[in-house]
């Protein structure tokens, strides 16, 4: 008797703990996507709700990089101004 009982206390404890996570996961989304930024692509929303759930670990971020990429899509790779921000 004891076993069944035991069971479904952690049943009910694991459900509560799951629906918060997915609750939280709801209302970032719900910040995220406001009624100006309905348009965002999947791949956009996932990496901006990936930082509001787990944050941003800025020791991992390469800037140079960003800043490449960036430059790359304006057509900026080769301005002088470039070596001055290096």
């Amino acid at each position: 008797m004891w076993v069944n009982w035991y069971g479904r206390v952690y049943v009910l404890l694991a459900l509560s703990v799951g629906t918060a996570t997915v609750e939280r996961s709801f209302s970032h989304m719900k910040m995220i996507k406001t009624r100006l930024r309905n348009r965002l692509s999947d791949e956009n929303l996932t990496h901006l709700m990936r930082i509001a759930i787990e944050g941003l670990n800025l020791s991992e971020v390469n800037f140079n990089e960003i800043l490449d990429i960036f430059l790359k899509k304006i057509g900026a790779l080769d301005c002088n101004w470039y070596i001055i921000l290096l």
